[in-house]
């Protein structure tokens, strides 16, 4: 384990390449809560004390839990850094910024915390930001190698990204870039469904009105009623018109990228139950009777 706030970060072995050069939890440290009970505090301590075991062990997704119960007993900024820390073994890069950023909170100079966020936002290609992490922990610790063989990693993806932009070519370039869905004629003999345009801005109908009228369209264009006879046509093997697909799949490419990659669900209020379905694999009739089994999602009814 690592004791030493002085130490190297880069002294953990490389399990994978997304997570070479991540620290080990450490065994003491700040962060904590002044206001604790002596009895939480120890409790966490002990807690701490089976997640780094366990870490240690190469057992991660047993340490996550073991530092989970510690934060419910004491929440400090190391034990968010030493989770964060075993969510990157287990490469769930999401799970290791949401923890890096709840160590930040309680201390913003904790060093470790910026450095595995860092590492999480690398493994999923956000090197702007991985890069500021970074050259925050080399801005503190001027003599780490590891730390500073991050930093010219993001500045190399950084440069290359660049040279990619400058040389790129309409044939190169995505579609969402490119392509102009209102472009594409759709015959006059089309039968299918017909995609709602986006409503003005402040025109869209909210959740609970578009889940009582299946006509009123929310504000990315999109309606009970057109889901559902969409549903119908892919089940009687029919398929939507290539315009309509592509002009789908550019607003979700919208919707999406707003998001962060761990996004957390609140229960929602009326909600008598949450489903949670697991990958259906592209098996269409399986999720249609997924629907029927527990109703269509809505306000009230939501799907995870």
């Amino acid at each position: 384990m690592d004791t030493d706030e002085a130490r190297s970060l880069s002294t953990a072995s490389a399990d994978s390449p997304q997570s070479r050069g991540t620290p080990e939890p450490e065994a003491a440290g700040g962060g904590g809560g002044a206001g604790a009970s002596a009895a939480a505090s120890a409790a966490a301590a002990a807690l701490k004390d089976e997640g780094n075991a366990l870490f240690s062990a190469g057992r991660f997704g047993a340490a996550v839990e073991a530092y989970s119960r510690a934060l419910e007993a004491e929440a400090s900024a190391v034990l968010f850094a030493n989770r964060a820390a075993a969510h990157l073994k287990t490469e769930a890069f999401g799970a290791a910024i949401a923890d890096a950023d709840a160590a930040l909170a309680l201390d913003g100079g904790y060093v470790k915390a910026y450095y595995r966020r860092g590492s999480a936002l690398l493994a999923l290609a956000r090197f702007k930001l991985a890069k500021r992490d970074f050259a925050a922990v080399a801005k503190a610790r001027p003599a780490d190698r590891d730390a500073a063989a991050k930093l010219a990693e993001c500045d190399k993806a950084l440069k290359r990204a660049a040279f990619e932009a400058a040389i790129a070519t309409d044939a190169t370039r995505p579609p969402s870039l490119t392509l102009d869905p209102a472009a594409l004629p759709v015959p006059a003999g089309y039968a299918g469904p017909v995609l709602p345009r986006v409503p003005a801005a402040g025109a869209g109908a909210g959740a609970d009105a578009c889940a009582a009228d299946a006509a009123a369209v929310s504000a990315l264009g999109v309606s009970l009623g057109f889901v559902r006879a969409l549903r119908d046509e892919f089940r009687a093997q029919r398929l939507l018109h290539k315009r309509y697909a592509w002009e789908l799949l550019l607003r979700l490419n919208g919707v999406l990228r707003g998001y962060k990659s761990l996004v957390r669900a609140a229960f929602p209020a009326g909600a008598r139950v949450f489903n949670v379905c697991g990958d259906t694999h592209g098996q269409y009739y399986d999720t249609c009777n997924i629907f029927e089994l527990a109703g269509e999602p809505s306000p009230t009814n939501p799907y995870l």
